[in-house]
């Protein structure tokens, strides 16, 4: 009997499923288990908390719908035979339900905070700013590096290049070699590079050089942009849902931020020691 009743279950949990401000006038009864009413609202949570892929046919909702029921009656039948025991009354079990009753509250908070954060322009153009500068951390560059002790040593190269020198020979005749040389020729992301050189570099692009001395720990450098693998972004308008939600991740996080501000968080006393 069951089965049969359960086939019309597919259209009550899809009417359901998108139903807003669900309460206990709203919500229907799918079946009974003796007297106890088993809630579409029931079903319905039940089914999301188990993520399992969305059936591709009528057949396939249908043995879903009735695997779920008859795992929601073995709940029922076992948590009833559970309260029969008394076992709700064991600390242990009782501290686990306090858990699970916490953890409910809290998802429901962060569903209604997230529907309740409002997401402005400046807010996703913000936020695809920052989804550049850590693609720009991506990018791969192939640097060339003229190192010498003195900024008057590195404006006069500077100059040459101004005027149409070559790179490459001014690197062979005035660069010192204790910088650099085990890593020419080699892709280099501006996480590996001296912070200095980092900064300069990415203003660059391929075929530029710095137009002012860059000074390390090393000495003073020109940098030149041999050639670069820039990491690929999409466009803003095809991460807007993806920015959006960002956006209110951020807002969530910063929220919980400003509720933890409001408590204060202690170590407990050390137990006292057992004598013996």
């Amino acid at each position: 009997m069951l089965k049969n009743l359960l086939v019309t279950l597919a259209i009550t949990t899809a009417i359901n499923a998108h139903a807003q401000g669900i309460s206990a006038d709203t919500d229907s009864t799918l079946f009974f288990i003796d007297e106890h009413a088993v809630k579409a609202s029931t079903f319905r949570a039940y089914l999301e908390a188990k993520r399992l892929p969305q059936p591709k046919n009528t057949q396939e909702q249908n043995a879903l719908n009735l695997k779920v029921a008859q795992e929601l009656i073995n709940i029922h039948l076992l948590s009833t035979e559970a309260l029969n025991r008394k076992l709700d009354e064991n600390y242990e079990v009782k501290q686990e339900i306090e858990l699970a009753k916490q953890t409910i509250l809290m998802k429901a908070l962060l569903k209604r905070y997230v529907n309740e954060f409002s997401v402005s322009q400046a807010d996703i153009d913000n936020a695809y700013n920052a989804v550049k500068t850590r693609a720009l951390q991506d990018t791969q560059y192939k640097l060339g590096n003229i190192l010498v002790k003195t900024e008057k040593e590195a404006k006069e190269i500077i100059e040459a290049l101004n005027t149409g020198g070559d790179f490459k020979k001014l690197q062979q005749s005035r660069s010192t070699e204790n910088f650099g040389k085990a890593q020419e020729n080699e892709w280099a992301k501006l996480s590996t590079l001296e912070p200095e050189i980092a900064e300069q570099v990415s203003l660059l692009v391929k075929n530029q050089y710095t137009r002012k001395p860059v000074k390390t720990r090393f000495g003073w450098h020109v940098i030149f942009v041999e050639d670069l693998k820039l990491a690929k972004i999409a466009d803003q308008k095809d991460l807007q849902p993806k920015l959006a939600n960002l956006v209110r991740q951020q807002k969530l996080a910063a929220k919980i931020a400003e509720l933890r501000k409001k408590v204060k968080i202690t170590n407990a006393e050390p137990a006292a020691p057992i004598e013996k």
